[in-house]
């Protein structure tokens, strides 16, 4: 069965409309939380160094070490465990990174908006512009920091995902319709060479 992948961009209605994606196409939610601890019981390791390992920078020790590369790896066969379900799922977090581009039967999406609309949402949510500001600048360098990790690439590239959609003056209820309208064309069905 397909599934959607969305990756966070904070000050968005990203959480909005994963939820209202979840409940319209019965989609069960997993979240970078849900591949922590997953990963963390079947592996028997820390949760905190498998966050870090997301969330985190990279150790100065770490071309030694290459630690991060091997927490990576083992949240990546925890991954392919639920790829490989036959259950439709709504990926959300920055696990969805994760998953490789032949994996066809997962739509990944971007839901993106220009900085400052960013800003005024949050402000909108109750912040005050600076802590806005600040909010905004901290997840974007952390969103950076683990797509350049992963692909030398910054976390809004186009490159990585199959459906960019801006934010740009649209309503949730028509950014949810737009991924639908993708989410239910072939080319998101599972194949023998998606698995």
């Amino acid at each position: 069965m397909s599934s959607i992948a969305i990756f966070p961009c904070r000050h968005t209605p990203a959480e909005i409309i994963a939820k209202e994606l979840t409940s319209r196409l019965t989609l069960k939610m997993y979240t970078d939380e849900n591949l922590i601890i997953d990963t963390a019981a079947e592996f028997g390791i820390s949760e905190d160094k498998l966050r870090t390992a997301i969330f985190g920078k990279t150790s100065v020790f770490n071309k030694f070490t290459l630690e991060r590369e091997k927490l990576i790896n083992m949240l990546r066969h925890t991954l392919h465990q639920q790829l490989n379900s036959t259950d439709q799922y709504l990926f959300e977090g920055f696990f969805t990174s994760l998953i490789p581009s032949r994996i066809n039967h997962v739509l990944k999406v971007l839901v993106v908006d220009a900085q400052a609309d960013r800003i005024s949402y949050a402000i909108a949510s109750g912040m005050s512009e600076k802590q806005a500001q600040k909010s905004r600048k901290e997840f974007d360098k952390m969103a950076y920091g683990w797509t350049d990790f992963l692909f030398k690439k910054e976390a809004y590239e186009s490159s990585l995902y199959d459906l960019v959609i801006p934010v740009a003056g649209k309503t949730d209820e028509e950014l949810v319709e737009a991924i639908i309208k993708c989410f239910h064309t072939t080319s998101v069905l599972r194949t023998n060479e998606s698995q």
